[in-house]
């Protein structure tokens, strides 16, 4: 039974839609900006502008085989599943497609970290739950299983509570409360890429939080390590973040969620080729023949546009 949904940073009916923005085969990058004191929040979730516990009457929906008849409908405000002649709301909805949560008017949550039957789960842009990636929301790191399941990195790394200290004793220093989105994101890539750290083919390659500390106290690592320490300097700035990888683990970066969507953002120096902090999307990485860099599942991560 379904009692309870715990949200933030997501939309229902309320919030906000991070709708996909295309970025144009021009905008390699945002621009290169030097950095010029962020709150580090520590709690569930993450809140651009919503933040709210509802509570929820209806059961759990399961909505496949034979005799299925429900089918998805999309408006301004979202996506909606009508079943019956209804729409599904204040629910989880279980499909061959995954699992969905509903508001009480009947859209799918996206963006936001959910509770269901005392578990934690981060559902993307599509609603979907994002399963076998690590991630964080309002200044908390996230390790979600393979069944979805999200734990605070907290609970199995003994290096988290270090890489955010380490991280919120650096972002003072990176950016303030002056700046746009743009300019903090870019500050951020900046540190790290050009300042901070420098590239070697050694780092530990086990969590996120171990590879930050290491790279936080060796300023050196791997592109795990750049990805990591970005990880956690993205997250003390109040951003949602995920670290993306490679098919064949060859490869890790960042994908953060700005106000305009969900964006590549990789701080990795590069012989080759030289990216800003906002990378395109995998359409144009195949168009760009950078798609050798950035091979991955696309569908287990958020659009990105």
């Amino acid at each position: 039974m379904f009692s309870e949904v715990k949200i933030s940073n997501g939309k229902g009916s309320n919030g906000a839609a991070f709708r996909r923005v295309l970025i144009g085969a021009a905008a390699l990058m945002l621009g290169v900006m030097l950095p010029s004191k962020a709150s580090f929040a520590e709690i569930i979730g993450s809140g651009y502008n919503f933040d709210a516990t509802q509570s929820s009457q209806g059961s759990i929906v399961v909505d496949y085989g034979p005799g299925s008849t429900g089918n998805w409908e999309e408006d301004e405000q979202g996506r909606r599943y009508k079943r019956n002649d209804s729409y599904v709301t204040s629910t989880w909805l279980d499909t061959p497609e995954g699992s969905f949560c509903f508001d009480e008017n009947g859209y799918v949550y996206t963006n936001s970290l959910l509770e269901r039957d005392g578990k934690l789960y981060y559902v993307k842009d599509d609603g979907a739950v994002m399963k076998d990636v690590e991630l964080g929301t309002k200044g908390i790191a996230y390790v979600v299983d393979e069944e979805g399941v999200a734990t605070p990195a907290s609970q199995l790394s003994e290096y988290d509570e270090a890489a955010r200290e380490i991280a919120a004793s650096l972002i003072g220093d990176i950016i303030n409360d002056s700046m746009t989105e743009e300019e903090k994101i870019t500050a951020i890539f900046n540190f790290v890429k050009f300042y901070y750290m420098g590239y070697t083919a050694n780092g530990p390659l086990e969590d996120a939080a171990e590879s930050a500390v290491y790279g936080f106290r060796r300023k050196t690592g791997n592109c795990f390590e750049y990805a990591a320490v970005s990880h956690y300097l993205i997250l003390a700035a109040g951003f949602d973040d995920i670290i993306v990888k490679k098919f064949d683990d060859g490869h890790f970066w960042n994908m953060i969620l700005t106000s305009k969507g969900w964006k590549h953002y990789d701080t990795t120096p590069w012989d080759d080729f030289d990216a800003g902090p906002i990378l395109l999307s995998p359409t144009k990485f195949i168009e760009d023949n950078y798609w050798t860099y950035f091979k991955f599942n696309v569908g287990e991560y958020p659009e990105a546009m």
